[in-house]
């Protein structure tokens, strides 16, 4: 499904197979409420992210006042989404996205607050990657990445309407297969 701002109506890019009575799960992309990354960095070893944010701090006080007055909002086991990281056009990575990984979100595994650099929070794609498997490296100039926490997604509660076939009707498949409807229990 996809939604612009401004649009009256979401619309379904790919319809559900099958009968079944399960809700959809709406997923928000292309937020703006999310916190710059400045950079982001792999470690293949134990497969975890570092995100590079555009918080410094000058002494472990600094940052230990910037949590407790909520100016650093971020901690661990906070589940986030990431955006907007290219990897490049020729990479063979994988990518760092949470759309990459059929929109999961990521918890924070570690904060480095990094004091005199740029704090990070860390994330991991070890249940994501197979073998020698990788992300690839930021390509920083095409690239406008956000972190999203999860708590700040909106919230939707899609209404689902059963399909109803009429008696007489034709049917076509995706296989260019077609049927007339005989019989059709809605129940």
């Amino acid at each position: 499904m996809s939604y612009k701002i401004g649009d009256r109506d979401v619309s379904i890019r790919v319809n559900a197979k099958g009968l079944s009575e399960v809700t959809p799960i709406i997923v928000p992309t292309q937020n703006s409420n999310g916190i710059s990354i400045v950079d982001i960095q792999y470690n293949s070893s134990n497969k975890e992210v570092s995100v590079f944010l555009p918080y410094q701090f000058s002494s472990q006080q600094e940052f230990d006042a910037a949590v407790s007055n909520s100016s650093f909002p971020f901690k661990v086991n906070d589940k986030i989404f990431i955006e907007n990281i290219s990897v490049g056009v020729s990479t063979v990575g994988k990518g760092f996205n949470s759309s990459n990984y059929n929109h999961q979100t990521f918890a924070i595994k570690e904060i480095d607050e990094n004091i005199g650099g740029q704090a990070a929070i860390k994330y991991s794609l070890s249940d994501y990657l197979s073998g020698s498997e990788s992300p690839g490296i930021m390509d920083k100039v095409n690239s406008s990445g956000k972190v999203i926490f999860e708590r700040d997604f909106p919230i939707f509660d899609p209404k689902i309407k059963k399909d109803s076939y009429r008696k007489g009707e034709t049917v076509k498949t995706n296989k260019n297969s077609f049927g007339v409807v005989e019989e059709w229990d809605s129940i």
